[in-house]
């Protein structure tokens, strides 16, 4: 299965921290994609892409 975990957040917040945990708890075949996308230049979107068995 396909699944999708979506981070949002503003400058200066802890996502990094929270996105490299998430991504240290997949195997690297379980990941699919890394999409990044700016709103309105102060939000940040970055949505991971992976396999579930």
């Amino acid at each position: 299965m396909i699944q999708v975990k979506e981070f949002m957040y503003a400058r200066g917040g802890d996502a990094e921290r929270r996105i490299n945990e998430f991504l240290a708890g997949l195997e690297e075949a379980q990941l699919v994609d890394i999409k990044y996308n700016i709103y309105r230049e102060l939000v940040s979107c970055i949505l991971i892409v992976y396999k579930t068995c």
